[in-house]
């Protein structure tokens, strides 16, 4: 299933290799043993790198300040209660009056909208690093693909090669008036009597040469691996992606939602333009306003709470995942 406003690969698995190319790099192998131990070593390396990155980007990102600052943000403007604009009754109200409450009132109201907005300030920033990583995250996709189909043509290339050398070379017959064997024949027959003798250091009469396999045979199977592992970090990267696909929309919402309740309460509390002579703050009109502003910072803490727990199961994932490439030589 994915998550709306999601990316997903797509669909059709990679393309076919190149055949020109594979033939061109087919027709650049040699037999040296050294040569075929860093066969497509730019291609393995690259693959190497952009599988570390993968994994360093799907467990980067904290979403626990965050939370922090909502969660203290709500508590300070929760604590801001517009009842206390009224004068106590009775003999204790003698000595209250609204002037000295709306003057305290605005005291507080001040501190608390300077904190918000500090918050506002640091969950913007954090929103917009988190969108940033979505674009690395995209690129990191399209560039771990793009190696997986480069190394694909090298692999390809070199197992044409293997097929090529297996092949069983082809036999001309000599003609009528020949008195010699083909000279492959001739070889043939004076190293395995060489091999029969013990003549060949090293080796043994029953030694079975053809058992070990070819250095770019072996070569192509730690290629092979290696494209594999990174074909499994195309998955987790959409799922880095997906966690908190949604937290940097849900953190603007809550910006602009202080911003609002910055403006409605400043103007309520008279201290928007010219401040009249006598200002009765109605109380209905201050409580909607916060209340609209704690309604949505809930809503970004359940998001934003549910993205974090996403994260944590990547994070769990990649720490269990024992298939990391080894290191390019």
């Amino acid at each position: 299933m994915t998550v709306a406003g999601s990316q997903a690969p797509p669909g059709g698995g990679a393309p076919a290799p190149d055949p020109a190319r594979v033939d061109a790099i087919r027709a650049a192998i040699t037999d040296e043993a050294g040569a075929c131990a860093a066969f497509a070593e730019a291609e393995y390396a690259a693959l190497v790198s952009l599988n570390t990155h993968t994994l360093a980007r799907a467990r980067d990102g904290d979403l626990g300040e965050c939370l922090v600052l909502l969660e203290h943000v709500r508590d300070r403007v929760a604590a801001l209660d517009p009842d206390r604009l009224q004068p106590r009754r009775g003999l204790t109200g003698l000595f209250d009056s609204r002037a000295a409450r709306l003057k305290a009132f605005r005291g507080a109201w001040v501190s608390v909208a300077s904190t918000a907005g500090d918050a506002a300030a640091d969950l913007g920033t954090r929103g917009g690093a988190i969108a940033t990583r979505h674009t690395a995250l995209d690129h990191l996709w399209a560039e771990t693909r793009d190696a997986i189909m480069a190394l694909d043509v090298q692999i390809a290339a070199g197992r044409q090669w293997l097929a090529d050398r297996a092949a069983p070379p082809a036999v001309i017959a000599p003609g009528p008036d020949s008195l010699y064997e083909p000279v492959e024949a001739q070889a043939d027959a004076e190293a395995a009597h060489l091999l029969a003798a013990g003549a060949i250091e090293g080796a043994h009469p029953d030694a079975d040469v053809t058992a070990l396999p070819h250095p770019l045979e072996t070569r192509l199977s730690t290629l092979e691996a290696a494209r594999g592992v990174a074909l499994g970090r195309l998955p987790l990267l959409r799922a880095a992606w997906n966690a908190d696909w949604g937290v940097p929309a849900r953190v603007r919402e809550v910006c602009d939602g202080i911003e609002a309740w910055q403006a409605e309460w400043r103007d309520a509390l008279g201290l928007a333009g010219r401040k009249p002579k006598k200002v009765q703050p109605d109380r209905d009109r201050l409580l909607q306003a916060r209340t609209a502003l704690i309604e949505g910072l809930a809503r970004a803490r359940r998001d934003l709470t549910l993205a974090q727990s996403r994260r944590d199961e990547l994070n769990t994932r990649t720490a269990m995942d024992r298939n990391a490439l080894p290191q390019a030589a």
